[in-house]
């Protein structure tokens, strides 16, 4: 009779198998992870942060054909890394193992730590419980599940973050390049160049797919703008650029944040999600040079689908209470609607080209890129199955010329209460996800932010920004 451990290698293999075709068309590896002295494995949590162990030498293949035991909470810790209470199978005693099973296909250099002659490695794991099925609190096993229910309707998605963060002087709210406020000033640039060229350069070599890099319009940030991706690929290099930023700028002083908004005066960080449908023989299915505007049908379904699921999507887009200071404010989204190239709207339509693709500019920079990648597709799969009708595309100026401002639809959710009530009561996209993982998002949610902060949300901004800080500041 097989072992618990051969029945997780095998549905791990089945897995593997089945996100084959989303890695056929990336350049395949010629290293081997026999040349490595060293690896990082790793999973993502649910919000968002690597997790996972080191093996050394000989080590390490017997841990890439076995796995690696952690604890059954790994995907679930608070911001502060406390196990949650509120959710009975983490407070169990028994059956407390889970299991890290590598996904050799994600082997990358971690570059800054290959020195003299000593090679160190990154592979990204799938979390398994002891039955031998994906853990519920995995997130990436989640968008695997998505993009394999896209792959049966008949296409594959490509995408790219375009992925926003801030940089403080380490132990500071001293941001790099001083207070300095002004878009793509090449004066900054110049200033700060040798330190970003070195980031840049950690960040291509260890594989990051990162096209361009600018100084944004917040003192201390930086906008990469990434090369687009077919299925996981785009969110397991987010995963890792998260991991690998940290690890850089610290070791020169800095402390780079993905916390939305870290300070009450001045804007917040985003990260805008584009992404195009392609079908199985390689044709944008967002294009039609014979419809209106060049789009086709299937573009106009999904965006009804997202249109559709758009107040619960906010919750998984915007995880933490601080995401919800950015929307609702100049050029990031407010109300729920589309439209051609307007970066008012929600959901941006960019096809002025044959390479028609939507930006979708909900989400923060605090976001989980697997979970941003699961909702969009079950929501924009959703209005494919169904054919759902898109509405007319919509133009909002947030100021007219005598300085009222309009209304044009339904506003998204303006907190992370009423987006995770938006969450709960969606139950066709609930459903798609999975409603164990949903129940335990919002329950995570409620204990690890909602409670902990309840005392300071009528507080003073001032106040109130010093405590979120507190939870979020080190995202």
């Amino acid at each position: 009779m097989p072992s618990a451990a051969a029945d997780i290698q095998e549905t791990h293999r089945m897995a593997t198998k089945e996100i084959e075709f989303y890695t056929q068309k990336e350049p395949v590896s010629k290293e081997s992870i026999d040349d490595y002295d060293a690896v990082l494995f790793t999973v993502c949590d649910v919000f968002g942060r690597s997790r996972g162990k080191f093996a050394f030498g000989p080590n390490i293949q017997q841990l890439v054909k076995h796995g690696l035991e952690t604890a059954h909470t790994t995907c679930v810790l608070g911001f502060h890394s406390e196990t949650p209470v509120t959710l009975p199978r983490y407070n169990r005693t028994k059956d407390t193992t889970c299991q890290m099973l590598p996904d050799i296909s994600t082997l990358r250099p971690l570059s800054w730590l290959c020195s003299n002659g000593r090679k160190v490695g990154h592979v990204l794991c799938d979390l398994y419980d002891l039955k031998g099925h994906h853990d519920i609190s995995s997130p990436r096993a989640i968008a695997l599940k998505q993009l394999n229910n896209l792959k049966d309707l008949g296409f594959v998605i490509m995408t790219a973050f375009e992925a926003e963060y801030i940089l403080y002087h380490k132990g500071t709210l001293n941001p790099l390049g001083g207070d300095y406020k002004e878009l793509t000033n090449m004066t900054r640039l110049d200033t700060d160049l040798p330190f970003l060229y070195d980031h840049m350069t950690e960040l291509l070599a260890s594989g990051i797919p990162v096209e361009t890099q600018m100084e944004e319009s917040v003192p201390g940030q930086i906008e990469y703008s990434m090369q687009p991706q077919y299925g996981i690929n785009m969110a397991d290099a987010v995963h890792r650029l998260r991991y690998i930023t940290k690890s850089v700028c610290d070791k020169i002083g800095f402390t780079p944040t993905f916390m939305t908004k870290p300070k009450y005066v001045g804007d917040s960080s985003g990260f805008h999600f584009n992404h195009s449908l392609w079908t199985l023989d390689g044709k944008n299915a967002f294009y039609d040079p014979t419809n209106e505007n060049k789009c086709s049908d299937i573009i106009r379904h999904w965006i009804a689908g997202l249109i559709h699921h758009g107040p619960a999507l906010t919750a998984l887009m915007n995880p933490t209470v601080n995401c919800f200071e950015r929307l609702h404010h100049m050029l990031t989204p407010n109300y729920n609607i589309w439209n051609y190239n307007d970066r008012h709207a929600r959901l941006r339509v960019k096809n002025k080209s044959k390479n028609i693709h939507i930006e979708e500019r909900t989400p923060s920079s605090a976001c989980n890129p697997y979970l941003c990648l699961a909702g969009l597709v079950a929501a924009g799969a959703d209005g494919i199955a169904r054919k759902l009708e898109a509405p007319q595309p919509q133009a909002y100026r947030p100021q007219k010329t005598d300085g009222d401002t309009v209304k044009v639809g339904d506003s998204l959710p303006k907190t992370l209460e009423e987006a995770l009530q938006a969450l709960e009561q969606d139950t066709i996209l609930t459903r798609a996800i999975g409603e164990d993982f949903i129940q335990e998002y919002v329950a995570l949610c409620k204990e690890f932010q909602l409670e902990k902060l309840k005392d300071v949300m009528d507080k003073e901004p001032v106040e109130r920004f010093k405590a979120e800080r507190d939870l979020y500041l080190s995202l």
